[in-house]
């Protein structure tokens, strides 16, 4: 099973399509976890319990990788309004995509009013910008570590540890920067915008 979960975490991680996912497959990884648990409580072998705890910390770890990289797919495709493969979506899928869905799709005469009131409301919450947000790239120190995170430009970054130097989009560099992450070094336009 951990290699099913490894393979399973490696396409959706490698690809920028919603992979599909074999049946139950989330049912099965959370039991083969409770039998990883059970078995560890069984053995008396500290080493045997050790190796195990390591394979359930690592199935977690891609477990929740996994859960993550598919739902920025999905909030990523619904904001496109890229089609999506409803056969590729699991229950939590669709539910995130609902969510999603109603809260950044405008309904009939609304085109376009749901994506700007959320974009305003953004801006509201990062202060008056003195020039387009949209493109920046700021480098920053990074104060504490910082695991891989997807930046509004649905790019990925990181992990990042205490003391490195790297660059992010401006509006998640604020937001890192808010939470004491991260320390603004300077700023640049993202040449692909």
């Amino acid at each position: 099973m951990y290699y099913d979960v490894y393979k399973t975490w490696r396409k959706e991680v490698e690809s920028r399509d919603l992979q599909e996912l074999p049946p139950n497959f989330y049912e099965r990884v959370i039991l083969y976890i409770r039998e990883l648990e059970e078995k560890c409580e069984r053995l008396e072998d500290p080493t045997m319990v050790k190796l195990l705890e390591e394979e359930k910390r690592n199935v977690k770890n891609m477990l929740k990788q996994l859960i993550i990289k598919r739902a920025s797919k999905v909030i990523g495709f619904v904001f496109e309004g890229v089609e999506i493969d409803y056969k590729k979506l699991t229950e939590l899928d669709r539910s995130i995509f609902k969510v999603v869905e109603s809260i950044l799709r405008p309904k009939k005469g609304e085109k376009g009013e749901v994506i700007e009131n959320v974009k305003e409301s953004e801006k509201s919450l990062e202060g008056p910008p003195h020039e387009s947000d949209e493109g920046v790239l700021v480098l920053v120190r990074f104060i504490r570590d910082v695991p891989e995170i997807t930046g509004i430009d649905l790019r990925e970054y990181g992990p990042f540890k205490k003391g490195d130097v790297g660059t992010l989009p401006l509006a998640n560099a604020k937001l890192l920067m808010k939470r004491g992450f991260v320390e603004l070094i300077e700023s640049k336009r993202n040449p692909s915008k």
